[in-house]
């Protein structure tokens, strides 16, 4: 700090000189000189910045000024704290020169993430609040007639009222304290909305989220449930994505077994010539479309013969297997990346515990029976750390192996209007 300070009094607007030099005195024999000679000249703290030294320094030398100036030290202990001090900065100072090194790799990560989150939200990555509440309204005509949901869709309010059934569902399938206020009044109609804003806006209505007793418990209800839903349908889409016509769709669950897997739903459309209709990203597209604001066909649902449909079947499948064959690869290669950061953060971590280790061995002041306690219990530590060490990285080794499996969940005919 005071190096700085008179720095910053002769750096400053106005000064004509092109050079300032810096002269730091200290007496011969003192604490001061072994620091600075030690520590300052080691770590080039007058070749860098303010803001390096704090990276750098931190609270280290703040802690070893008060260790020096509060205890009784003699100039071994003097000696042997400051080179303790001299390895824990040069540690420091060395992780930040591999970072500094290594910072190439992070150019335009933000754009990286920027260009996720805009294609998340144009693949409907997510399930937004109206795909949320067409689910639940669909259970609700298909599973509970009786029960009422009117929702205003400008201004994203509406209101629940549950029959018997639904009461049933929640009840069974819910977590009961989470379902006290949602049916405080048995024969109140509740005010609820989908929308996260809108219910920031108006605190008294019920905001109904994927996690909301309502819609976990619809969930387990499907999912427990012994009678399944038709997965055949017919459904008339307004989009840009397809040219007017009949299509043919067939919905793939994608479930990858890895450090970075995960489960998508994919889907695959056809013309009538059973050509693909479209790529792979402008199907994701249309899949969220269909979810949110595809519609039941009024007229006449069309016909096709057993054989037209098993090739349609047959095409679709190896369109689907041909996709996972050629993003295996791709999918195999980030997971390796992902493994091999992970892994070197963690081989990072153990070396700075070894490292901060090893001196206590050496600065011990006890002696006989106590000293070799003391270095059992510094043993048994390491060998702890080792242990989990260890585990954690055959863990990660276990993660590289790429498992895919998928399943055919849903086809139907797709009307672009």
């Amino acid at each position: 700090m005071e190096i700085e300070q008179r720095i910053g009094r002769l750096d400053r607007i106005g000064q004509k000189s092109q050079v300032i030099r810096i002269y730091n005195f200290w007496i011969e024999g003192t604490i001061e000189k072994r620091i600075l000679d030690r520590l300052y000249k080691r770590i080039g703290i007058f070749e860098r910045s303010i803001g390096e030294l704090e990276l750098i320094l931190g609270n280290e030398l703040r802690t070893f000024e008060r260790d020096i100036l509060t205890k009784k030290l003699t100039r071994e202990d003097e000696k042997r704290l400051i080179e303790q001090k001299e390895v824990a900065i040069e540690t420091r100072k060395n992780e930040l020169e591999r970072l500094k090194k290594n910072s190439a790799k992070f150019i335009g990560t933000d754009q990286f993430f920027n260009l996720e989150v805009d294609m998340i939200k144009e693949r409907r990555r997510f399930i937004t609040s109206e795909q949320l509440r067409r689910f639940i309204m669909d259970f609700l005509k298909n599973i509970c007639p009786n029960s009422v949901l009117g929702y205003d869709q400008i201004t994203k309010l509406g209101y629940l009222y549950p029959d018997n059934m639904l009461r049933s569902i929640i009840t069974g399938y819910g977590i009961s304290e989470d379902l006290l206020r949602f049916f405080a009044n048995i024969d109140a109609e509740i005010p609820v909305t989908f929308d996260p804003q809108t219910a920031f806006n108006h605190p008294n209505y019920e905001f109904i989220n994927i996690f909301h007793p309502l819609t976990r418990s619809i969930v387990k209800y499907y999912t427990e449930s012994e009678e399944s839903n038709a997965n055949a349908h017919y459904v008339v889409l307004r989009t840009n994505k397809l040219q007017k016509g009949r299509y043919i769709y067939f919905i793939f669950r994608l479930r990858i077994h890895a450090a970075t897997g995960g489960d998508t739903l994919e889907m695959v459309i056809l013309d009538r010539n059973l050509k693909c209709a479209c790529s792979e990203e402008d199907a994701e597209i249309i899949l969220g479309e269909m979810i949110e604001k595809g519609e039941d066909s009024k007229n006449t649902v069309d016909k096709f013969d057993r054989i037209f449909t098993e090739k349609a079947c047959s095409k679709a499948s190896e369109i689907f297997l041909e996709r996972i064959a050629y993003s295996r690869k791709e999918i195999k290669e980030n997971n390796d990346v992902f493994i091999d950061r992970r892994l070197q953060s963690l081989e990072t971590s153990y070396d700075n515990y070894i490292n901060r280790k090893i001196p206590l061995f050496k600065d011990v002041v006890l002696v006989g029976e106590e000293k070799e306690k003391y270095f059992r219990m510094l043993r048994g530590k390491m060998r702890k750390f080792e242990l989990e060490f260890r585990e954690k990285e055959g863990n990660l080794e276990n993660q590289r192996r790429l498992q895919v499996e998928y399943d055919d969940i849903s086809a139907g005919i797709l009307k672009i209007i």
